[in-house]
């Protein structure tokens, strides 16, 4: 933490941080502006008494820039100590309401326990449920809480970050969906890998916000049933937040009635509505005609391997985290894998079945013993007399790894070659010496 106040107070010396801690309450610590506000008890059951205490118990324009905040708060880092339980669903909705005073704004999660403590706690979901409570209860207080947290922060333009610690249950799988609907990252490390990642999170830009994009095929093609539900030719998708790491794919197939008779090439395009840092509202239109071929062989030959990975391992990672299909996912990746052999000639294309292949190993592992956790739940409850309809549930590692693959870039697939390489990429001095000359103590 000192490391990063160091680094923004070199890099954003403009930007405003406050520090919140939370164990058995929630504390704001003071600046020179206002004293330390301390929310416990019953008001930890209140979101929208959290939220409006957010919001007004700290005026933002009162809170000095990093510049002339950073020692104050680097004192107070220092005087931290763990203890109690974890009210982290109040501190996000604390959170939530200082933000809402600052559009753009970006919040940083780290802890080493699952919320157990007034809103947002999962420590009820944790415990066993009967058969027909796990029948009927559908998704959690916990998910919709967590999924609602995502989605105000994704209004307000802001980005949440979740830091966990390696060997600590702290229900990612829930806590996750804040960092998804608002293109953060959910990571687990150990005490020694925060520095690197505190950084790492601090150079994730954003560079459009308020994102909309709406897809049109050839009317003789269909969109995938991620992209359109009903099949269609357009589809529109919206997705928020866009940093400098966001890669998404689109997927479509040619509509059964028409794949003997479609030739020659079909045009499509796509209409990017987005917000630029500067506040200004543009439109991109990118349109592109693609050639026809019913020849398997100079199809694959002819394939972007590195985007046809990213898409598969994207499309594999959602399979698994939203429909708990396992078997489906390990199907596509290893159908993939097969398609990427037969057509990689090209010293580029088989550079990129390569990194397929490294990306794929551990999340067909994951999905594998996932498979079989599930079959092993499966068939212990059918020879129960009685089969649970409520998926099964992801630990910590699973999340983390299906959410990261899920936002997978094409960076991760390229070649070499085609990688856009800065010469002499030194950096600000003042912050390499910040970042490597720091020592634990």
């Amino acid at each position: 933490m000192r490391t990063q106040l160091d680094r923004l107070a070199i890099e954003s010396p403009d930007r405003r941080v406050v520090i919140i801690t939370f164990n058995n309450e929630v504390v704001i610590w003071g600046t020179e502006a206002h004293s330390d506000i301390t929310i416990a008890g019953d008001r930890l059951d209140q979101f929208d008494e959290l939220f409006e205490m957010g919001r007004t118990g700290i005026r933002w324009e009162s809170v000095p820039p990093i510049s002339e905040s950073c020692a104050a708060l680097k004192e107070k880092v220092d005087a931290l100590s763990e203890g109690g339980a974890t009210a982290m669903g109040p501190a996000l909705s604390v959170c939530l309401g200082i933000a809402s005073s600052h559009r753009k704004s970006e919040i940083v999660l780290c802890t080493d326990g699952a919320p157990n403590v007034g809103v947002g706690s999962l420590e009820a979901e944790s415990k066993p449920k009967s058969k027909a409570a796990a029948s009927m209860s559908g998704e959690s207080k916990g998910t919709q809480f967590y999924r609602m947290v995502g989605e105000r922060a994704k209004e307000n333009e802001s980005i949440i970050s979740i830091i966990s610690i390696q060997g600590a249950d702290c229900g990612l799988e829930q806590l996750s969906m804040c960092a998804e609907a608002t293109s953060g990252t959910s990571n687990i490390l150990v005490p020694l890998e925060l520095v690197r990642e505190i950084r790492k999170i601090g150079q994730r830009k954003v560079v459009a916000t308020d994102v909309e994009a709406t897809i049109f095929v050839h009317p003789h093609l269909a969109l995938a049933p991620s992209i359109s539900a009903s099949g269609a030719s357009k589809a529109t998708l919206t997705i928020g937040n866009v940093t400098n790491e966001s890669d998404m794919s689109i997927s479509y197939a040619v509509r059964p009635e028409f794949r003997s008779s479609l030739a020659g090439s079909i045009p499509f395009q796509l209409q990017i509505r987005y917000t630029r840092p500067d506040g200004s509202r543009c439109i991109r239109i990118v349109s592109a005609t693609k050639h026809v071929t019913a020849d398997r062989t100079e199809a694959e030959k002819a394939c972007n391997a590195a985007i046809v990975g990213m898409a598969a391992i994207q499309r594999a990672a959602a399979l698994a985290q939203e429909q708990r299909d396992f078997k489906a996912a390990r199907e596509l990746i290893h159908a993939t894998r097969h398609m990427l052999r037969r057509g990689a000639v090209s010293d580029e294309q088989q550079e990129e079945l390569g990194n397929f292949v490294t990306q794929s190993d551990d999340m067909d592992a994951e999905l594998r013993a996932l498979e079989q956790r599930s079959s092993s739940s499966s068939t212990s409850s059918s020879s129960g007399g009685a089969r649970s309809q409520a998926p099964p549930s992801l630990d910590d590692h699973s999340a983390q790894l299906l959410g990261s693959k899920k936002k997978a870039n094409r960076n991760q697939f390229l070649a070499a070659s085609k990688k856009t390489v800065v010469d002499k990429r030194k950096g600000d001095k003042r912050l390499n010496e910040a970042y490597y000359n720091f020592q634990f103590e």
